[in-house]
């Protein structure tokens, strides 16, 4: 694709190759727009600072200087997925053939760690949150905690489930980001919260004509909710909950919401693995893990 260079590309064109690779993958659902989202981020911190280089003279050093320059901004996890960016365009110029075959700077670098800030939600703290939510004037954040905590799926699957997927009994879900394919009883009950899916599932029908489960219920009455609205309120929900945040790292997310349903069914004995969906266990041990967990322990006597 590239022999019309005499020589080889800069990391720009090179990068923007990529990124119309992508682009063509979402265009026939290969793959998520959330990808090509991340794709272009990551590129343009890349070409920011060395995207008029040759790839083939592209050094170590340089692929540290990316990093630095990522890092001085606060974006500790976008820097390391941009060296693995850069490995893996350097990867790709190689297969082609547009560089030598040893030439993946990349590599000689140690993936910068990117410690986890975001603290867990406490199931004290989301009670309080509940408690808010169930009056507040947005009927669908109330359902979609309640959704999320019973069924422990991730956001974007959540503001997709239809009626008609529940089958025989079950409430089924493909997730989008690996492909899991989860079918969870509707007698499925948080003890902790004392609802089952069943009991969340009559929550959400409330008289408005949708195919799904969470709806808007004024301005396009009916559709489902966007995602990314969902976490907009759930913060602010937070926020004016829980008060500002002033402990280490940052404040829980949506999405923690996942690990703390993953806690409380490994509670009550369930095997979490296959409800989250996951393939390993030691992926599932992350949700489990106590990061930043801000509940006191006492010690027995």
């Amino acid at each position: 694709m590239f022999n019309i260079f005499s020589r080889a590309p800069t990391v720009a064109a090179w990068a923007q190759r990529h990124v119309a690779a992508i682009e063509r993958d979402v265009a026939a659902k290969k793959l998520r727009p959330t990808v090509l989202y991340n794709t272009r981020a990551l590129c343009a911190h890349i070409t920011a600072v060395i995207g008029t280089m040759r790839m083939d003279a592209v050094t170590p050093p340089d692929v540290m200087r990316v990093v630095r320059a990522i890092q001085a901004q606060g974006f500790q996890s976008s820097a390391q997925r941009a060296c693995l960016m850069l490995r893996r365009l350097h990867y790709e110029a190689i297969e082609e053939g547009v560089i030598p075959a040893d030439c993946n700077p990349a590599r000689a670098i140690r993936l910068p760690r990117a410690p986890i800030q975001r603290n867990r939600l406490t199931l004290d703290q989301w009670r309080r949150m509940i408690e808010v939510a169930s009056v507040c004037r947005y009927p669908y954040l109330y359902r979609a905690m309640l959704l999320e905590v019973v069924t422990g799926q991730r956001r974007g699957d959540i503001v997709m489930m239809r009626y008609e997927h529940i089958v025989d009994g079950c409430l089924r879900v493909e997730q989008a980001k690996t492909g899991a394919r989860v079918a969870i009883p509707l007698a499925l009950r948080c003890d902790a919260i004392g609802l089952s899916l069943d009991d969340v599932v009559r929550l959400c029908r409330c008289g408005i004509i949708s195919p799904y489960l969470l709806h808007v219920e004024h301005k396009m009455r009916g559709q489902h909710v966007n995602a990314s609205l969902i976490s907009v309120r759930f913060a602010r929900l937070r926020d004016a909950v829980l008060g500002k945040w002033v402990d280490d790292g940052t404040p829980p997310t949506f999405h923690e919401q996942r690990s703390l349903a993953e806690r409380l069914y490994a509670e009550q004995g369930l095997q979490t693995r296959k409800l989250l969906g996951h393939r390993r266990q030691h992926m599932t041990d992350v949700y489990n893990s106590d990061r930043r967990l801000r509940e006191w322990v006492t010690i027995p006597l």
